[in-house]
């Protein structure tokens, strides 16, 4: 007769009463993000098409691969030139999802809502990544016959064959903001990324821009720059009007300023985002216009032109003494382009991270490369994979003075032990949302006051997890801990013995199970409970 195992772990508010340690309130969770790329079809979706079961197919996939990596934010390009992967009055659907732009997927499929409530189910942040001024990627491109650069031509200039707004039009500017505030208004997503991509080059065609909007007589690279800090500026006001809790952050090229052009600069002789781009990164940390920086250091640890350590260093000066979040972004991808890179430098930067003060992560370019079974693929996997997140106290310590404990974050683990690891798959539920997986689950504030409970699903295709409601609450759990060849009254005592003594089951629960409150847990207790709920 099959029965089903209860199982059910309330995270308790009384956790947040605990007295804070000096030394780790600062230490914030660390920020694992992965940049997934929709131009070109880099990352997502996996083919042009207007499927939307094929497109949720592909999203899924992404969206648990990056979980199970232990990333806890995906960064995801929603505006790859000026188009949409979500439903905009401003741009058209994009062409990188169904291969025509201006055509979107059938059945009114809404893939940035879809990405934002699967990666909240795994508990990890959703970032909407937009090029705010590139139009087209070549001059074959077609642009859908409702396009605001069709509409305004005199708005773009052509660079390089390819087609860019131009920054040096306020209205242009504020187009751009508009379209920002439509994806925070319109969806729950954590966080608005701009990448580097800012004026194209020198030779921009700008010049009666320049000349007719330039009242306070500026140089060209000035008003450039100043066109940029407007942008920026007006984009972090206008997120925060609509939502403060959504962050703002910026991806830009890894040097600001070779030292040996500006003294502020980096001991660097790379290009620079401050002349090559019109990009003062370094003002937008000091006048604080971000949440956070991901400078793109794409280079080796001991490289003489621009060295990893000395940029990251340069950054974290940078961003010393404000409220801006340093996160570095990480060339993956230099593993397979024949640059001869290999997964141990991947490591030491890692590590090297871990060992600068004001780095709280790190963003890595991008998803593709970690999907694959060469001999790198599966070595930089192991590695991530490995990665343990910094002072992260075990739930048997919860109860000690001088938890990581802040008013964004509790960080705590509690493990399921058995020895069944090569038999059965975990999944962890907060109030019926999967926020974890595997033999630990990491905890943190949201998950306060919620009902935790976790699904044991042998590995064999006859048995699977069955699901019950009682009083609306999900319980489940089916597995032979016990390797009796059933499920039954031992295999129940194997559970509550997890939990006895932890007193983490509260009255509501207890009076769920029939239990009164002041009476002992103990193995007579769980048979008569047994008894009474499952027989």
């Amino acid at each position: 007769m099959k029965k089903t195992i209860i199982v059910i772990l309330v995270i308790l508010s009384f956790i947040t009463s605990f007295k804070l340690n000096a030394e780790n309130e600062s230490n914030n969770k660390e920020f694992k993000g992965v940049w997934v790329s929709t131009v070109y079809q880099l990352d997502y979706p996996s083919t042009y098409t207007t499927n939307s079961e094929k497109l949720k197919e592909d999203a899924i996939e992404v969206i648990k691969k990056s979980y199970e990596l232990g990333f806890n934010a995906i960064i995801l390009q929603v505006r790859p030139s000026a188009d949409a992967i979500y439903k905009s009055a401003y741009f058209p659907y994009s062409k990188y999802i169904t291969g025509t732009q201006g055509l979107a997927p059938n059945d009114n499929f809404d893939i940035l809502d879809f990405y934002i409530k699967e990666s909240h189910k795994y508990g990890m942040e959703l970032h909407a990544w937009i090029n705010p001024y590139r139009i087209t990627m070549s001059k074959n491109d077609k642009l859908a016959e409702n396009h605001i650069a069709l509409i305004r031509p005199d708005w773009t200039v052509l660079f390089e064959d390819k087609l860019f707004f131009n920054p040096g039009i306020k209205k242009v500017r504020d187009y751009i903001i508009d379209g920002v505030e439509e994806i925070v208004r319109n969806y729950d997503v954590d966080g608005i990324h701009f990448d580097d991509y800012f004026y194209p080059g020198k030779e921009f065609n700008d010049q009666k821009e320049y000349l007719s909007n330039n009242p306070n007589n500026l140089t060209l690279d000035s008003w450039r720059r100043e066109n940029n800090n407007d942008l920026i500026k007006r984009t972090n006001e206008a997120i925060k009007t609509i939502n403060e809790k959504v962050v703002f952050g910026v991806s830009p090229s890894g040097i600001w300023a070779n030292k040996g052009n500006n003294s502020l600069g980096s001991e660097t002789r790379g290009s620079e985002s401050y002349y090559n781009l019109y990009a003062d990164t370094r003002k937008w940390v000091i006048e604080e216009w971000l949440d956070y920086i991901a400078p793109q250091v794409y280079w080796k640890i001991g490289y003489t032109i621009a060295d990893y350590e000395i940029i990251a260093k340069w950054w974290n000066n940078v961003v010393q003494n404000t409220k801006v979040n340093l996160y570095i972004g990480i060339a993956i991808y230099r593993l397979f382009d024949n640059s001869e890179w290999e997964v141990e430098e991947i490591s030491k930067q890692l590590s090297l991270n871990k060992q600068i003060e004001n780095i709280k992560g790190h963003i890595l370019f991008r998803y593709k490369n970690l999907i694959g079974n060469d001999n790198k693929t599966k070595k930089l996997v192991e590695l991530l994979k490995n990665e343990q997140p910094v002072n992260l106290p075990t739930v048997s310590n919860l109860n000690i003075e001088g938890n990581l404990i802040t008013d964004e974050v509790v960080n705590a683990k509690y493990d399921f032990n058995d020895n069944n690891t090569d038999k059965s798959t975990i999944l962890w539920y907060a109030d019926d949302l999967v926020i974890g997986s595997g033999r630990t689950l990491l905890l943190d504030k949201k998950h306060l006051n919620k009902t935790i409970y976790f699904i044991v699903t042998p590995k064999t295709a006859f048995s699977v997890g069955e699901k019950i409601k009682s009083n609306s609450i999900t319980i489940e759990l089916r597995y032979d801990l016990t390797s009796d060849n059933n499920i039954d009254e031992n295999d129940y005592i194997e559970i509550l013995k997890l939990i006895i003594g932890k007193k983490i089951l509260s009255d509501h629960h207890l009076k769920l199970l029939g239990v009164n409150k002041e009476e002992e847990i103990s193995l007579e207790l769980i048979r008569r409970i047994w008894n009474q709920s499952f027989k």
